[in-house]
C-alpha cells in the first residue's frame, strides 16, 4: 500500500489509531479461534464458525476502509509534535491488510467442497472383422477423475469399463496422489501408468492412439506393463542444449507365468506382488528441440513367484524410444512419427519342467501419421497412418510364435477430440509348432476424449 506525500504529511487521528488497534484485536481473536480447537468440530459447528469468521473479515475490511477515509483537517497546536510518525502508521496499515488477506485465505481453505474437481476421460466403440474367426463389435468407457486439493496436490483416478464376451470387465487403470514438491520434482504414489513405456504411459487412450489396436508388445502377450503399483519421482528441467525429463520408480513389477497356455510369458498386471523383491528402474528423456524426443528406460526385477518352486529369475527390461511431432509450413500440415523398441532380457535360464530355455523377448513398432492441416476444409480432417510392429519370442519357450504386422489406416477427425478410424492389418505369424496362424483383420473404431 502506497501513501502519497500529501497524506503522509498529515498525522493520523486518534480514530485511525483506535481503528487499527481494533483490527489487530479482532485478528488475534480470529487466529486464536482457528488454531486452538482441541477436538474436531462437527460439520454444523464448522459452518457456523466459518460464517462468523466471514462476518468478522467483512467488519475488519469496513473498519480499515473507514480508517483510510480523509477526515476534515483539524488544526493542531504548532508546538505539539505528531503523536505517531506517518511512516509507522502506513506500515501498520499494510501489516493489518496482510493479516486480513491471510485470514480470508484460511477461511476459504476451511470451507467444505471448495476443491477443484474435473471429470474427463474417453469412450470408444468399434468392430473387428478377422480373416479367420467371427467379427465382433466392441466398446469401452474410461472416466478420469481429477481433484486439485491445492496448488501442489492432485488426486487422479481412472476406471476402464469394457465389454468382454457377455460380461462387463472393470479395470482400475490408475489411482494416485501427486505432490509437486518443486518446479522440477513431482512425487506420486498408488496405481500409476507405468513410466517404462512411452506408448503405455502416454499414447494408449483410444482417442490418442492413431490406430484401433495397440502394438504387439503392449498387448496381452506383450512385455511392457501398462500400470504399476508403487511410487515414482519425476520431473524435468531445461539446459543450454534442450530439455531433460526423468523418472525413478519402484513398483510390484511383472511376474513369470509358470503354467497354462501362456507359460513362459509375463503377467504384466501384478497388483499383488508374487515375491518380496520389487521392480525398480528409471527413465530419461532428452528433447534437443520441442518437437523431437529421445528416451531410454530400464527396469530390474525378480519375476519368480515365491510358491513356484523355481530358482530366482532376474529380468532386465529395456525401452528405447524416439518421436518427432511437428506442424510445419513446408510440410503443409502435421507429421507424427514414432518408434519404440522393448527388450525383455532374462538373466537366468527358465525351466518349467521340460528343460531350461532362454526366455528373452523383444518387440517394438515404427509408426508415421500425416495430417494436411493447412489444406482445404474437408481434406485437413483426414489423417493416413501406417505402422509396422513385431513381437519375437524364444524358440524353446511354450507358444514360441514370432509375429509381424503391417497396418494401414485412415482417420477422420470430426473435432480435435473425436475421431473415426478405419484400418486394415496384414498379420504374419511364424510358429514352428503350427499352433498359431496369420490372421489379417479389418478394424473400424470411433473414439472421443472429453
Amino acid at each position: 500500500m502506497c501513501i502519497d506525500n500529501k497524506s503522509a504529511a498529515t498525522p493520523r487521528s486518534p480514530r485511525v489509531r483506535t481503528g487499527v488497534a481494533a483490527v489487530a484485536v479482532l485478528l488475534l481473536a480470529c487466529g486464536t479461534a482457528l488454531s486452538q480447537n482441541s477436538a474436531p468440530p462437527s460439520q454444523e459447528d464448522m459452518a457456523k464458525r466459518l460464517q462468523e469468521l466471514e462476518r468478522q473479515v467483512q467488519d475488519l475490511r469496513k473498519a480499515l476502509e473507514a480508517s483510510q477515509q480523509p477526515k476534515p483537517a483539524e488544526p493542531a497546536p504548532a508546538a505539539k509534535p505528531p503523536a505517531q510518525p506517518p511512516d509507522e502508521a502506513a506500515e501498520r496499515l499494510d501489516e493489518q491488510e496482510k493479516k486480513i488477506d491471510s485470514l480470508t485465505s484460511r477461511v476459504d481453505e476451511l470451507k467444505l467442497g471448495t476443491e477443484k474437481f474435473l471429470l474427463s476421460g474417453y469412450v470408444s466403440a468399434g468392430i473387428t472383422a478377422p480373416q479367420h474367426g467371427n467379427s465382433q463389435f466392441n466398446a469401452a468407457f474410461t472416466p478420469v477423475f481429477l481433484w486439485k486439493l491445492s496448488d501442489n496436490l492432485l488426486a487422479a483416478g481412472a476406471v476402464e469399463f469394457e465389454l468382454e464376451d457377455n460380461d462387463t470387465k472393470v479395470n482400475l487403470e490408475y489411482a494416485n496422489l501427486n505432490w509437486t514438491a518443486t518446479d522440477w520434482l513431482t512425487l506420486r504414489g498408488g496405481v500409476l501408468l507405468h513410466p517404462l513405456s512411452t506408448f503405455q504411459e502416454q499414447l494408449h487412450p483410444a482417442w490418442i492412439n492413431k490406430l484401433p489396436d495397440k502394438p504387439l508388445f503392449a498387448g496381452e502377450r506383450g512385455i511392457a506393463p501398462e500400470e504399476g503399483l508403487g511410487f515414482e519421482a519425476r520431473g524435468g528441467f531445461r539446459t543450454g542444449m534442450g530439455k531433460i525429463t526423468y523418472s525413478a520408480f519402484v513398483t510390484n513389477g511383472p511376474s513369470l507365468i509358470t503354467s497354462g497356455d501362456r507359460a513362459g510369458q509375463l503377467e504384466l498386471r501384478d497388483f499383488s506382488d508374487v515375491n518380496s523383491n520389487k521392480a525398480f528402474g528409471g527413465r530419461i528423456g532428452y528433447l534437443p528441440l520441442p518437437e523431437l524426443e529421445f528416451s531410454y528406460a530400464v527396469m530390474f526385477n525378480n519375476v519368480t513367484p515365491s510358491d513356484s518352486g523355481l530358482s530366482d529369475i532376474s529380468l532386465v527390461t529395456h525401452d528405447l524410444g524416439v518421436s518427432y511431432v511437428a506442424e510445419k509450413d513446408w510440410l503443409y500440415g502435421r507429421i507424427d512419427a514414432r518408434a519404440e523398441f522393448v527388450i525383455a532380457d532374462f538373466q537366468d535360464k527358465v525351466d518349467l519342467g521340460s528343460g531350461p530355455f532362454n526366455d528373452d523377448r523383444a518387440g517394438g513398432y515404427v509408426q508415421v501419421a500425416y495430417r494436411p492441416t493447412k489444406a482445404g476444409d474437408i481434406l485437413k480432417n483426414f489423417e493416413p497412418v501406417v505402422r509396422w510392429d513385431f513381437l519375437n519370442q524364444p524358440g524353446g519357450a511354450p507358444d514360441p510364435a514370432d509375429e509381424t504386422r503391417w497396418t494401414v489406416g485412415l482417420n477422420y477427425w470430426i473435432n480435435p477430440r473425436t475421431v473415426i478410424k478405419a484400418a486394415y492389418e496384414f498379420d504374419h505369424v511364424k510358429d514352428p509348432s503350427g499352433a498359431r496362424q496369420s490372421n489379417n483383420a479389418l478394424m473400424i473404431q470411433a473414439a472421443m476424449g472429453f
